[in-house]
């Protein structure tokens, strides 16, 4: 990659991270799509048990270890994260508190919430970066 064409991808990424910033996202990161330096981590973190019930990380183990075999064609990776606080206070008097429901299923599907942000941030991308641009968003 030559200096003009680095001078433009640092911009692009630039342009995309305030867009996500825009659409609420509060983290967001691009990377190249490879194998991440530490994927032994997650084998030993899921041999452990560390994942508990989440059997889907399991299910899906080798393609967080590898992504280039989901998305083959893909060059770099937007990362972005949401914090789902909620503001709401716990219940204090009158009230026997047997568990606590985690706070981000206090509201809407997180899932469905932030695969529609994500397709808008892909044609936000889109517009940056041209038109030609592929894009899959996942959500967890």
């Amino acid at each position: 990659m030559d200096r003009e064409d680095s001078l433009k991808a640092a911009a692009c990424s630039k342009r995309i991270k305030q867009e996500a910033h825009r659409l609420g996202f509060g983290l967001v990161g691009i990377a190249p799509v490879q194998t991440p330096p530490h994927e032994q981590f997650l084998a030993h973190w899921l041999r452990e048990g560390f994942a508990g019930e989440l059997d889907y990380m399991r299910r899906t183990e080798t393609l967080r270890r590898e992504p280039q075999g989901l998305v083959p064609w893909a060059v770099s990776v937007v990362s972005v994260g949401v914090n789902y606080y909620t503001p709401l206070p716990r219940p204090t008097s009158g009230v026997e508190m047997r568990g606590w429901i985690s706070r981000y299923a206090w509201g809407d599907d997180y899932h469905q919430i932030l695969k529609k942000k994500l397709a808008d941030l892909l044609e936000r991308v889109r517009g940056i970066c041209g038109g030609s641009i592929e894009g899959r968003a996942f959500v967890d």
